[in-house]
């Protein structure tokens, strides 16, 4: 009978190895409302409107970030309220940092004002621990409210979320933001199916390779 080798069985689990890279760009779904993020429930929302930031998360950025009125920011058009983030200078991204990792997030933006840039695009770069997993993005509809939403749920647990306006950040306006969502209980999260029953294989062939003769 012929040997079945731990060659074979190493060639599966770089099979599945290959696997888990390729599936990593599917992990994360945009979503393009609210309702997209799922049940509410469990999520809380930072809508700026006083100086008690939500627990749980933490937003920076390289200049600093400040409560700024949004008669000023987005022509007084926001989700809720009359304030939302901003920075203290352009161009300058946010990032939010988590407690806790989270699944899924969701925020509004403005201050998309046609006066002083070409049409642009916002972004949300997703990290997990192990780093930038993947980019979203949507075009700024240039009105100057904060009318806009982006969003996502993913597949694997992420731990800091990076909001630009342009490639690289690099759009001449300040960014606002408001009503930032992101969910506070996360269910476990295992391996796709595939890929577990790809690797459970591969053990098998290990074993199987050193007991045949």
């Amino acid at each position: 009978m012929k040997k079945i080798n731990a060659l074979s069985a190493l060639f599966c689990l770089t099979i599945g190895g290959l696997y888990l890279n390729s599936a990593s760009a599917s992990l994360i779904t945009q979503v393009n409302s609210v309702s997209g993020l799922g049940s509410q429930a469990n999520f809380k929302i930072e809508n700026f409107e006083d100086d008690q930031l939500s627990s749980g998360i933490k937003f920076s950025s390289s200049t600093g970030t400040y409560r700024a009125p949004a008669d000023i920011f987005s022509s007084s058009n926001t989700p809720s309220g009359k304030y939302g983030l901003t920075t203290n200078s352009y161009p300058d991204p946010i990032s939010m940092t988590f407690t806790n990792p989270i699944t899924a997030l969701g925020l509004f933006f403005g201050n998309d004002d046609s006066c002083c840039t070409n049409n642009f695009t916002a972004y949300l770069d997703i990290f997990t621990d192990s780093g930038e997993i993947e980019t979203i993005s949507t075009d700024a509809n240039m009105n100057d409210w904060t009318d806009q939403f982006i969003g996502f749920v993913s597949e694997t647990l992420i731990t800091k979320v990076v909001f630009r306006y342009g490639f690289d950040g690099n759009e001449p306006l300040h960014i606002f933001l408001d009503d930032v969502r992101f969910n506070t209980s996360v269910e476990n999260i295992s391996l796709p199916g595939t890929l577990s029953l790809t690797l459970l294989a591969g053990l098998g062939l290990l074993s199987y390779g050193r007991k045949i003769t």
